[in-house]
Formats: C-alpha cells, structure tokens, sequence
C-alpha cells in the first residue's frame, strides 16, 4: 500500500515540479509530458502521483478538489482559472501557486 503524501511533501514537491515546469515547458509537446519527464527526473514512476500532480495525489484524486492544498488556502484556488491555468499559462500558475505558498507559511 503506498504511503499517503503529507501535506508539507505536497507542497514542496508541487513547488519543485512547477518551477522546472515553467522554465521548460517550451520544451515539450504538452504541460502532462513536462510533468511526466519531472516526475522520472525526480525518482518517481508513471503513476505514483495522480494526475501527475502532487496536490491531487494529497486530496486523494482529481474529483477531491475541496481537500487539495491550494484551496486549503484559498477556496476560490481553481487551477483551471483562466488567469493561471496551470495547461496554458503555466509561469502564471507556478507564480500563483509561490503567492499561495507564502500565505500558507504566513499563518
């Protein structure tokens, strides 16, 4: 059985990822490939993180959106926004997701 994502991993993971994400997101043919290459670059398999993200993994899969951590800070996180979408604009959404981190740290 695989060892539940503390709630700290998740966001330092998350933060590790985006950041490499969004300065080579240019590389790749879709943002699920940038993360998929992180994810081997970084020890882990194909399926170990669902939905290649690590705040799914922690609120236990894409449909738990009221458990993932962006939204623990801000309920109104969606990373779909059209603001920071995190499959079109994704310097946007590692930006946001640095805001949110720091209020978190804030608290």
């Amino acid at each position: 059985m695989k060892k539940k994502l503390t709630l700290e991993k998740a966001w330092t993971e998350c933060l590790k990822m985006w950041k490499w994400v969004a300065k080579h997101h240019d590389e790749y043919v879709d943002i699920n490939e940038a993360k998929l290459q992180w994810l081997f670059d970084n020890g882990y398999e194909r399926f170990d993180v669902a939905c290649r993200c690590f705040f799914c993994e922690y609120a236990g899969g894409p449909s738990m959106c009221r458990q993932c951590p962006g939204e623990l800070v801000d309920r109104s996180f969606d990373c779909d926004n059209p603001s920071y979408h995190h499959r079109i604009k994704p310097k946007a959404f590692y930006k946001k997701l640095v805001e949110l981190n720091k209020i978190r740290r804030a608290k």
